[in-house]
């Protein structure tokens, strides 16, 4: 029988689920993960059901997505903008009807977090050198839902994900351009 992978790892649940928990009733459009109302959620505008691992994913992508196509072939820009669009599918990312728009459009089409987003943090902290510093300059100049949308994604990290892996799983766990967006969130 199939299980949660939230449940399995020890994630912790939405705050608003669905459902009976260790009792998946989906499987994650984008990691194929199998999982239950307390660790996943129907998109309320885009029919799929995505876990709550990939959601920093997809909102990272929503950022870049529309400077993405416009930054310099073979550049370090390039490369970052590919990384973060990598971790949503390919097939997904032809059509933009899928990105978030700002911050209420997430809330909107992902109701299980409430109210509970962005937590304490409020902006991305540029200042201090980052594990990959192309990454941080491709984003430093990124201005309103852009820079909402990534402080949600390191929210989502910090909340949910990174204080609950298990023994067995390593940071290395969670995109590494996740990990430096998390690292650098500020109140």
């Amino acid at each position: 029988m199939a299980e949660c992978y939230g449940c399995v790892v020890g994630f912790k649940c939405l705050p608003y689920p669905i459902g009976n928990q260790h009792e998946p009733f989906g499987t994650c459009r984008n990691c194929h993960s199998h999982a239950c109302g307390h660790h996943a959620q129907r998109d309320g505008n885009v029919p799929e059901f995505r876990c709550f691992k990939c959601d920093p994913q997809l909102l990272g992508a929503s950022a870049v997505v529309g400077v993405a196509t416009r930054v310099p072939a073979g550049s370090s820009a390039q490369r970052v903008a590919r990384t973060v669009l990598s971790g949503y599918h390919a097939d997904l990312l032809a059509n933009p009807s899928w990105a978030f728009q700002h911050i209420d459009d997430f809330l909107t089409r992902c109701r299980g977090y409430g109210n509970s987003l962005p937590g304490p943090y409020r902006r991305v902290d540029y200042s201090a050198s980052w594990n990959d510093n192309d990454l941080r300059d491709f984003l430093r100049p990124l201005t309103g839902s852009s820079q909402d949308l990534l402080v949600l994604a390191g929210a989502i990290v910090n909340i949910y994900i990174l204080p609950f892996l298990p023994g067995w799983a390593s940071p290395s766990f969670v995109a590494p351009y996740l990990l430096d967006i998390a690292h650098h969130l500020v109140p």
